[in-house]
């Protein structure tokens, strides 16, 4: 079926109004050096994401998208700046943001059903009741039937989605992921972009991935935002049209390759940005 496409110049206005679900202001990081110069990885970045969306972070190596994620979820403290998530200042971790790196770190002596099961408790809540939602997520993710199996069982394409599991039984607003399938194989990361965008759309929630792939950012995300070369700062971004269902069959078609020409145009240009 042909896809609906708008290829036209879309860049988004990122000023932050008080509707956003995720506001990041005049963010800023500098990293101290004993003994160096410091080095500024992030420079004034201000973006703001809606509820319900998914945003893909796009940029050269080195831009400073990771720092940007980790600030976003309160593993780093901004230079300057601040960041809000549903009005409220992010000032360290927080229940309401999940986080996902490109390795799940599952603990090897759990089964996938006790990984899921982690954050409940730590949180010291009904074990009896969270089971049940724990099953569920394991279903949803395709995990049927290995849920008393131990991650050395699994490969790494269904350890990654155990990591998903355990990122939803915490009921988070935004889920925040870093390269989560940089380390997969092609054939198994299309697959799982394939089931991240379902799951993440399903479950109603909002997302900011981290990519070095263009057509990955493009397939997952409906918005596209590109970062220049350090400091990082927002290049501009691309709105991402395609009506339907993302199933694996989009990932060759005209309408995807020409968003992936539009992306990877800014991210080129964003490339050779300096301070």
């Amino acid at each position: 079926m042909a896809q609906d496409v708008r290829i036209e110049v879309e860049t988004r206005n990122n000023d932050v109004t008080d509707s956003e679900l995720v506001c990041l202001r005049g963010v800023s990081k500098l990293y101290e050096k004993r003994g160096s110069e410091s080095i500024r990885a992030l420079s004034a970045v201000d973006l703001a994401i809606r509820e319900g969306e998914i945003v893909a972070l796009l940029g050269p190596s080195g831009c400073g998208k990771s720092t940007l994620l980790k600030i976003a979820g309160g593993l780093y403290e901004p230079t300057e700046g601040e960041i809000t998530i549903a009005g409220d200042r992010v000032e360290g971790p927080s229940r309401h943001v999940g986080m996902m790196f490109q390795t799940p770190a599952l603990l090897p002596w759990l089964t996938v059903l006790e990984n899921a099961l982690l954050p409940v408790r730590v949180r010291r809540q009904s074990r009896k009741r969270a089971k049940q939602k724990a099953m569920e997520y394991i279903h949803l993710v395709g995990l049927g039937g290995f849920e008393h199996r131990y991650p050395n069982e699994l490969s790494g394409g269904m350890q990654q989605r155990a990591g998903i599991c355990r990122m939803l039984m915490s009921d988070p607003v935004v889920l925040l992921m870093d390269e989560p399938f940089g380390s997969l194989d092609e054939l198994t990361r299309e697959y799982m972009d394939v089931e991240l965008r379902s799951i993440v759309r399903r479950e109603g929630k909002t997302a900011i991935l981290v990519t070095h792939s263009v057509q990955e950012a493009v397939f997952v995300a409906d918005r596209v935002v590109v970062m220049t070369s350090r400091p990082g700062r927002i290049a501009g971004d691309v709105e991402i049209h395609l009506e339907g269902d993302r199933g694996s069959d989009l990932l060759d078609s005209e309408a995807l390759l020409l968003y992936c020409r539009k992306a990877r145009a800014l991210l080129d240009s964003a490339s050779g940005a300096q301070s």
